[in-house]
């Protein structure tokens, strides 16, 4: 065997520990951010909690504003009273009437504003208590699922860990130069810097190698570069 088969097949075995430590790569990578979207998801529904608290602190102070009004025009309407005993003519009487009539068709107004605020008030309420108990069971699944995840990662990293010591063992195998190429390549590749040729093309991107090209690949005398993916090429025996 030709020393750049030897190198071929050391290849061929390194390339399937990197692809188990790219995919593993991938979860250690993108789990985090699952768990941030989660995170994210949870905290817009807490703004929306608070968005509920606070249109509630501000019907009650409407509703504060408007019961503060009412018994001030209430007071008004005792004062009216009051000056009844002091008129001395039905001008005058009729005159307080008509002030005190005012008065009490707007108090009528305000108190129906008022049972309208109150209304608005218990919606807001059951609003909240329900939206509470949302987030109550959403946190408890957050907390849940974030475990899974994190369990996952780990188990992830652990496995990572394993196969890179395994990988390096490997690695020691393929001349320094080769090695470097190699591995140039499955980082611009996404983990995959090897591939075989089948059915007259290249399984990494799917084009033609041509007769020539196969011929060379055939010959192990060198290392063989895909024209248009620029990944090694080997054939399988």
């Amino acid at each position: 065997m030709s020393v750049i088969a030897e190198q071929i097949k050391v290849l061929i075995e390194l390339q399937e520990f990197d692809l188990k430590i790219y995919k593993l790569r991938r979860i250690i990578s993108i789990k985090p951010e699952e768990i941030a979207a989660l995170k994210k998801s949870f905290e817009d529904n807490l703004k929306n909690l608070k968005t509920l608290e606070e249109n509630l602190k501000n019907l009650q102070l409407n509703r504060k504003n408007k019961e503060m009004d009412l018994e001030s025009r209430e007071a008004n309407i005792r004062k009216f009273q009051e000056q009844f005993f002091k008129v001395k003519t039905n001008k005058e009487y009729s005159a307080i009437q008509k002030e005190i009539d005012t008065i009490k068709a707007d108090n009528s107004v305000l108190e129906e504003e008022i049972i309208g605020v109150l209304d608005k008030i218990d919606a807001e309420k059951a609003s909240i208590e329900k939206e509470k108990s949302s987030i109550a069971k959403e946190e408890e699944a957050l907390k849940a699922r974030v475990k899974v995840i994190e369990a996952e990662i780990e188990a992830a990293q652990k496995e990572a860990d394993d196969l890179n010591s395994k990988r390096r063992e490997i690695a020691s195998k393929v001349e320094p130069r080769i090695l470097t190429r190699y591995e140039r390549i499955l980082a611009n590749k996404d983990g995959i810097a090897l591939v075989p040729v089948e059915n007259e093309a290249c399984s990494g991107c799917n084009l033609n190698v041509p007769w020539q090209v196969i011929n060379e690949i055939k010959m192990m005398e060198k290392i063989i570069i895909c024209e248009n993916c620029s990944r090694i090429l080997y054939i399988n025996d």
